[in-house]
């Protein structure tokens, strides 16, 4: 890993983007963020919610194995 794609990685992303990046709908990501499992894994700041890509990805590689 260089580093552009450690400061990629390290992206927050919003709902929309991370929607977009794990290929679902933003309903979706806003139910596994608050109710449904598996959780996605958020940073919160303030009242907002973002997502590391880094985060994303290690979610995508967990779960798809099951």
């Amino acid at each position: 890993m260089n580093a552009t794609t450690a400061i990629d990685d390290d992206a927050l992303l919003d709902k929309n983007q991370a929607a977009a990046l794990l290929g679902y709908s933003v309903w979706w990501v806003q139910e596994h963020v608050t109710r449904k499992e598996p959780r996605l894994p958020v940073v919160k700041i303030g009242r907002l919610t973002k997502f590391r890509r880094s985060d994303l990805r290690e979610f995508v590689e967990k779960f798809a194995k099951k």
